[in-house]
């Protein structure tokens, strides 16, 4: 019954991080014979980023509370279900927040039995997440006192990332998602 994927297993995982300094100002492609003032505004601007695209980690179909009571320790720790030899996966097209995997797979076990399902044959929800920075420094007098300002998003391409899959069998909320990571937006002056 513990034979099954690591809990930590993930099929797929690119993670890129990058900079880009903009080629604007003096000994630069562009702007190179500009006045000091525009090449102070417009030039020494970085992009930097951070692209993560994984597939999921496992998760497991649980039995909570005395349902089964199969062990006598039912109303203190999870057991498993069983397995009714329906796939939980479901196609990319059918996953939804509120059914992400498929509940079908799953069923309570007997009084006094012990389910069959193995542990980690969920797949979880992947992640596909852009975060961008675009950030300057000002230098504000001869003393070389310096301004910095940066913008960050994060998950910029808006894509969602589901998380919370609730895998508890005999729970009202038996396969939902139960949150989504948002986007945000940070301007920042030091």
């Amino acid at each position: 019954a513990e034979r099954s994927l690591s809990s930590f297993d993930q099929r797929h995982r690119f993670n890129n991080n990058f900079s880009y300094e903009f080629p604007i100002g003096e000994r630069r492609k562009y702007f190179a014979n500009a006045r000091p003032f525009i090449q102070e505004l417009i030039a020494g601007w970085n992009l930097d980023g951070s692209y993560n695209l994984n597939s999921g980690q496992p998760l497991t179909a649980r039995l909570l509370g005395n349902v089964s009571n199969n062990s006598g320790t039912g109303a203190t720790a999870s057991e498993r279900p069983d397995s009714t030899g329906v796939s939980p996966s479901l196609p990319g097209d059918q996953r939804t927040t509120l059914r992400f995997f498929n509940t079908l797979a799953f069923a309570i076990p007997q009084p006094g039995k012990f389910g069959n399902a193995g542990r980690n044959t969920i797949t979880g929800p992947g992640s596909n997440l852009l975060n961008l920075s675009l950030r300057k420094s000002f230098r504000l007098d001869e003393n070389n006192r310096r301004a910095d300002l940066s913008w960050s998003i994060s998950n910029a391409l808006n894509h969602p990332n589901w998380g919370g899959v609730s895998t508890v069998v005999n729970a009202l909320n038996f396969g939902p998602v139960s949150y989504t990571h948002l986007r945000a937006h940070e301007t920042v002056l030091d």
